[in-house]
């Protein structure tokens, strides 16, 4: 049906609506759950940052964009955390699998910096 309807809106000149009408930045939900992150984060003293732009070295992008990193107090950053939708089909109970584009990211943010990315599902 969806595809029917793309078909439709082309022949007319017409754009289906992005897949997030948020936008890239994600919708409520994942603000809230970026939120909650920020306040950990200043609670145990750190400086949240958040979109924290990273150069990927050989990677599916050539930059990517953390949700919420974690600044210490001499400006480094210690902690890296991701936010988006898990995988309910593949991941088993009780684990907690990102969809496919996450994976990625963090595939990517992971081999450039070298340190663990924490992903937060928010569904």
């Amino acid at each position: 049906m969806l595809l029917l309807t793309v078909k439709i809106m082309r022949q007319n000149h017409q754009r289906p609506g992005p897949p997030n009408p948020y936008g890239k930045r994600g919708g409520p939900e994942h603000h809230a759950k970026i939120e909650e992150i920020k306040a950990d984060l200043k609670s145990r003293r750190y400086k949240p940052v958040g979109e924290y732009q990273i150069d990927v070295q050989d990677g599916k992008k050539k930059k990517r964009y953390v949700d919420v990193v974690a600044i210490d107090e001499v400006g480094e950053v210690v902690e890296y955390h991701q936010v988006g939708k898990r995988n309910k089909k593949l991941a088993p109970q009780g684990t907690v699998v990102p969809v496919k584009r996450e994976q990625d990211a963090i595939g990517d943010i992971e081999k450039t910096t070298g340190k663990k990315v924490e992903f937060h599902p928010y569904n």
